[in-house]
């Protein structure tokens, strides 16, 4: 994937955006960064918008074919990336009174990687455990 900053993803949904719509609209684009990341893909690929094309995957019950090969063969957490996705398709929800606020999303992402640690310091515990028990 080659690094850029997204046009098309990032601009607004709405035509005339009220000030208290900015900030659902800021969650919009940091959902659209987080499927960037976890798909591999930008936000405008072969003509199809990422937001839609992850939506309908999703929808279809594919969801691992929406990750990047690359994440899963480095050995990333698929129960964490899924956990990512779900955020951030809560972030793109068309309707932006829907949208999470970004608060939210920083409380929910650190949950998840919370969780993500206290699994990896059990997992370690237990093969320390392993070990000594030879």
């Amino acid at each position: 994937m080659e690094p850029c900053i997204s046009k098309y993803g990032l601009m607004s949904t709405v035509g005339n955006i009220q000030e208290h719509s900015l900030f659902k609209e800021d969650t919009y684009a940091f959902g659209v960064i987080l499927l960037e990341l976890l798909t591999g893909r930008t936000v405008l690929n072969e003509g199809l918008d990422l937001a839609s094309w992850v939506l309908a995957v999703v929808s279809e019950e594919w969801t691992v074919e929406v990750f990047d090969k690359s994440l899963i063969r480095e050995g990333a957490s698929e129960e964490r990336m899924v956990n990512v996705l779900q955020v951030a398709i809560k972030c793109v929800n068309k309707s932006f009174e829907a949208r999470p606020n970004m608060r939210h999303v920083a409380l929910s992402i650190r949950a998840i990687i919370e969780d993500d640690e206290k699994s990896m310091d059990a997992s370690e515990l237990s093969v320390t455990r392993s070990f000594i028990d030879l």
